[in-house]
């Protein structure tokens, strides 16, 4: 069953969006080409450029491993103590991830997002051995129905996945969101970014 997409939690996921949108799309091609050249690039692509401006432009402060987390954007209010309002992970294993979801839902913020990379696209066709979008989705969904049914904490889960296509000429990002209690959101599931590559690679591209 999906929730409305109109849940007064979104906004934080929205916000967050656009912002990450408008930092991939500042920083042009070339930058987003080099952080798909390895798990290094990709990471200090996120740390270094794309999260400190996206709490930036959201007015809150970025805090590397709060809670073991990867990323925090926490208030500002000259305490040295702001709130959370939004974890983050970033993994380039999407194998893994079951973890990090599971991080997720431990942790007090109205949003956490996962941010990873796969061969994503289900589309028939598209991926030799079929894209991991439905396996993982399902997985992610299952992992927050448990823990909303053992404690509910209000919140939005927000999904970035990143993709190369396979003849490596496009670069995507697709986005979902799941409720609180694991409830897939109405209008998010979607390609959020999309970039055709013209440029050749300095070599090939991973993920």
């Amino acid at each position: 069953m999906k929730a409305n997409a109109f849940h007064p939690l979104v906004t934080y996921w929205r916000g967050f969006q656009n912002q990450f949108r408008r930092a991939v799309n500042e920083n042009g091609l070339p930058a987003l080409m080099n952080a798909w050249m390895g798990e290094d690039q990709r990471t200090l692509y996120y740390s270094e450029t794309i999260f400190p401006e996206v709490a930036e432009k959201l007015g809150l402060r970025l805090e590397m491993r709060l809670l073991n987390v990867d990323f925090a954007m926490c208030s500002q209010d000259g305490s040295g103590l702001g709130v959370p309002l939004a974890f983050i992970e970033s993994e380039n294993k999407i194998a893994t991830t079951k973890d990090e979801i599971r991080k997720l839902c431990c942790v007090s913020a109205p949003l956490r997002v996962l941010v990873t990379v796969a061969e994503w696209d289900d589309t028939p066709g598209t991926w030799k051995h079929g894209g991991r979008k439905r396996e993982f989705l399902a997985l992610w969904e299952t992992i927050i129905k448990r823990h909303f049914a053992t404690w509910p904490q209000p919140a939005v889960f927000g999904i970035l996945v990143g993709e190369a296509s396979f003849a490596d000429t496009r670069l995507r990002f697709y986005t979902h969101a799941f409720g609180p209690a694991g409830e897939c959101l109405d209008g998010e599931d979607e390609v959020a970014l999309e970039f055709a590559v013209k440029e050749p690679w300095p070599r090939n591209p991973t993920g």
